[in-house]
């Protein structure tokens, strides 16, 4: 069996994850799990003890969470495929949890607090919060603080950003924060495989408000 010593959330910001594997795991194997360590660590860095904490508490649900009545390796009535154990699931479940972790990390790195947007836009620092309640800019809460992604600043839109934004905001409505900001930053088919900020910048609302239609419904219906 293969293992992998993790230590406490709270004991610190840098670590050491170890592989302790047994002399008949093939080196194939072996050298897989150690780039996995190797790639947690570096995960590790990167995020606030917040997140990890929140990683593991949903891990250790998932672990307690009953099978439905059928065993581990039965075959689902449904899916046709074996049950797979609570081990199984919460792995499964962790690596899922770890890329929508690791998305918002990235998709934040270079978003600006509210004080850094008031200089922005020459307000008080009330007024970035406030339009944001009111929809008129995006934020995300996130490590403690209400962050501004920089993509939506625009010198020459009206009110310091891309045109169409608030219109946007409003036909999203229903989805998270995090989903939104995946949205607005990933690659669209029905925009031609660009993003909806370099469509909106391209001048191209409608066909933007016409992406996020199915995105509000695909979100609804999960």
């Amino acid at each position: 069996m293969l293992g992998l010593m993790v230590p406490s959330v709270a004991m610190t910001r840098s670590v050491d994850f170890k592989v302790a594997a047994p002399p008949t795991m093939s080196k194939r194997d072996v050298g897989r799990a150690r780039r996995g360590a190797g790639a947690l660590a570096e995960l590790w860095e990167r995020l606030p003890s917040g997140d990890w904490q929140a990683l593991f508490d949903e891990v250790e649900r998932t672990l307690h969470e009953p099978l439905d009545g059928l065993e581990p390796g039965e075959v689902h009535p449904l899916t046709k495929a074996p049950v797979p154990s609570a081990e199984e699931r919460a792995r499964v479940h962790f690596l899922s949890l770890l890329d929508r972790f690791e998305a918002r990390s990235r998709l934040l790195a270079d978003a600006l607090t509210a004080p850094q947007v008031a200089k922005l836009l020459g307000s008080s620092r009330q007024t970035p919060l406030s339009r944001a309640q009111a929809g008129t800019l995006f934020a995300v809460y996130d490590r403690g603080a209400w962050r501004f992604p920089a993509w939506q600043f625009d010198p020459e839109g009206p009110e310091g950003v891309i045109a169409g934004l608030p219109e946007v905001l409003e036909a999203l409505d229903g989805l998270s924060p995090l989903a939104k900001l995946i949205w607005f930053s990933r690659r669209n088919p029905v925009l031609d495989g660009r993003t909806p900020v370099d469509a909106l910048r391209a001048g191209e609302l409608e066909r933007v408000l016409a992406a996020a239609r199915p995105a509000v419904a695909s979100y609804a219906a999960a």
